[in-house]
């Protein structure tokens, strides 16, 4: 009786997973964009250029989020702050003025220099950030043409500032830790998006992250057949948006590609996406939020 009652909640989960994997399609067919639009996203911040902040394209890009957003019903706002007199803006999309249950979040800063390219000339170039800043915050925006009417209350979060650490003295999660110190309404758990979507694909548990949070996740990846893609195995401990939560004790996970080869170098462009990748982290990801 024990092993077939066991059976039965893999293969009603599975039958779940379909089913909200189907919601997802049907959700995402009446909006102006297709289903497989994530790779847009990221098309556009490239277009507006590196996502240094306090720079033109910066700010063009929140705003971007921000009008695409509220088009999608979402009510969005900036939190703007000044850190070492550069002005940052967070984007915060709330579907209900209920306290937050879930928050996914993502930066989409890049960085000033290319400090890892191997061409010692292109090191003081700015990184293009098509998968290191453009990737997770491009997921988001497609969740939330998902998502929105959902019963769950969600806030999705653009961090500025995450990725400047050790340039002119500056520090890492500089937005995500202004957010988190200045939140009210703690969410009861937060997910974290980065550098997701290369050919290929290899999402580890990070050390940090919620056991429960990463065990859920990891389970919806295996039963969509992404195990592949979402290793089932710890590796990396990192500074990332996710660390301002923990510190406040929130359940949270970060879900990041560590070994993307091109981190932080000239050549993290548009080339270096897969759409299929995007659509698997996307499916994980919502039906993740719709088991919740």
């Amino acid at each position: 009786m024990k092993i077939s009652f066991i059976f039965s909640g893999r293969r009603f989960f599975s039958y779940f997973l379909l089913l909200a994997f189907l919601v997802y399609i049907i959700g995402c067919a009446n909006s102006q964009l297709p289903v497989v639009s994530v790779k847009k996203h990221i098309q556009k911040q490239l277009e507006f250029g590196p996502r240094i902040p306090g720079s033109d394209a910066s700010m063009k890009t929140a705003t971007y989020f921000k009008e695409y957003l509220e088009e999608k019903g979402w009510v969005v706002d900036f939190q703007e702050f000044e850190f070492d007199k550069v002005k940052l803006r967070n984007v915060i999309a709330r579907n209900s003025a209920n306290p937050p249950e879930l928050l996914i979040g993502a930066h989409y800063d890049t960085r000033q220099f290319s400090d890892q390219d191997p061409v010692k000339s292109k090191q003081f170039e700015p990184v293009p950030g098509a998968i290191d800043g453009g990737s997770g915050s491009a997921l988001l925006l497609e969740l939330g043409n998902c998502i929105q009417g959902d019963d769950t209350s969600i806030w999705l979060v653009f961090f500025d500032g995450e990725d400047q650490g050790r340039i002119n003295n500056w520090q890492w999660i500089i937005g995500a830790g202004y957010f988190a110190s200045n939140l009210l309404e703690k969410p009861e758990q937060v997910v974290i998006l980065d550098m997701l979507g290369d050919d290929d694909l290899k999402v580890y548990k990070e050390l940090n992250s919620d056991p429960k949070i990463s065990t859920e996740i990891w389970n919806i990846a295996e039963d969509m057949g992404y195990s592949s893609s979402f290793i089932n195995e710890q590796k990396h401990s990192f500074i990332d948006d996710h660390l301002p939560f923990i510190n406040l004790g929130i359940p949270t996970a970060l879900l990041i590609d560590f070994d993307y080869p091109y981190w932080h170098t000239t050549s993290d462009t548009l080339d270096k996406v897969s759409d299929r990748n995007l659509d698997r982290v996307l499916e994980v990801v919502l039906s993740w939020v719709r088991s919740n």
